[in-house]
């Protein structure tokens, strides 16, 4: 029986860990408050102020405001404020205790201004779609169909047996050495993922920290030299938090179309690929270390 020219898949996923996929904005020290270990996160420019309370924030961020405000001021004025705040909340997200103390020392911070200072207090924000006036969590399609490019690399790399390949052919060749080509004669080109959107309004985000691992040295850079940065993350274990679905087309390999020997031919096999590269990836770093040391995962693909 002719297997269908395309087949489409509702898929549920469940994070089985915490999960973070950035989208270019942070929260900031002027557009969150803190408190009873839970982050308050605002547009502050849809907060009408009291006349007094504009005043003060405009001698702080101002024409008129003092030289020496610096962010550690502006943030004081929020919190002093915060119950003024908080009704204007767009996300409410638990946040742990690291990132929560270096935002109590910013608070008790110096007074001069200081451009690190207020880079080490952004905190970076997960993807997130708008529902109902809140902010929502949600997993980009293009991230997981780039995980699954990933995979089958790797995958088709293993199958070759061809050992690292040299950088000079590396980068964009990849997908001519690996997949056969790129554009329309790639395989990927026969897979569409959707965005799995958050299934209620319920999908909990967290505030985490986490350090920032040199890739020219990963495994020798002593922990305390890493960065460390606060980041938000899908909350791990919630069964079936994001819906989403993915079409795949079959190739017949005919001119100017997908090898279909290197094309997938069922969902089944391409979750096949999914898991076996990840815990692959998993082992590897539980050998290396990998919450204190981040190896670099394209290494093996390099000379």
């Amino acid at each position: 029986m002719a297997k269908p020219f395309l087949s489409n898949f509702e898929i549920a996923l469940t994070p089985l860990s915490p999960v973070h996929i950035g989208c270019g904005e942070d929260y900031e020290p002027t557009s969150f408050v803190v408190e009873n270990g839970l982050l308050y996160s605002f547009a502050s420019g849809t907060v009408a102020l009291p006349e007094k309370q504009r005043n003060e924030l405009r001698m702080l961020v101002g024409p008129a405001a003092v030289e020496d405000a610096g962010i550690s001021r502006i943030a004081r004025f929020f919190d002093k404020y915060k119950q003024t705040f908080k009704p204007f909340a767009q996300s409410i997200v638990p946040i742990d205790s690291a990132p929560l103390k270096q935002f109590r020392n910013l608070l008790e911070g110096a007074k001069g201004p200081d451009l690190k200072t207020i880079a080490q207090n952004r905190i970076e924000r997960t993807s997130y779609c708008i529902r109902g006036g809140f902010s929502m969590p949600y997993l980009p399609g293009s991230s997981l169909k780039g995980a699954l490019h990933t995979a089958l690399f790797d995958r088709i790399h293993q199958a070759k047996g061809t050992g690292p390949i040299e950088k000079k052919d590396g980068g964009l060749k990849l997908d001519e050495i690996l997949l056969g080509g790129t554009m329309n004669l790639s395989p990927m080109r026969l897979i569409s993922v959707s965005d799995f959107m958050p299934t209620s309004e319920s999908v909990i985000t967290r505030i985490t920290m986490g350090r920032r691992i040199s890739k020219k040295h990963p495994l020798t850079e002593p922990p305390e030299q890493a960065i460390p940065v606060a980041f938000e993350v899908v909350e791990k274990a919630q069964y079936q938090a994001f819906k989403g679905s993915l079409t795949l087309r079959q190739s017949h390999g005919l001119p100017g179309e997908p090898d279909p020997q290197r094309s997938y031919q069922t969902v089944n096999d391409i979750c096949k690929d999914l898991n076996r590269f990840s815990l692959a990836q998993f082992r590897q770093s539980a050998e290396q270390k990998y919450w204190t040391n981040s190896p670099n995962a394209t290494a093996k693909w390099f000379a």
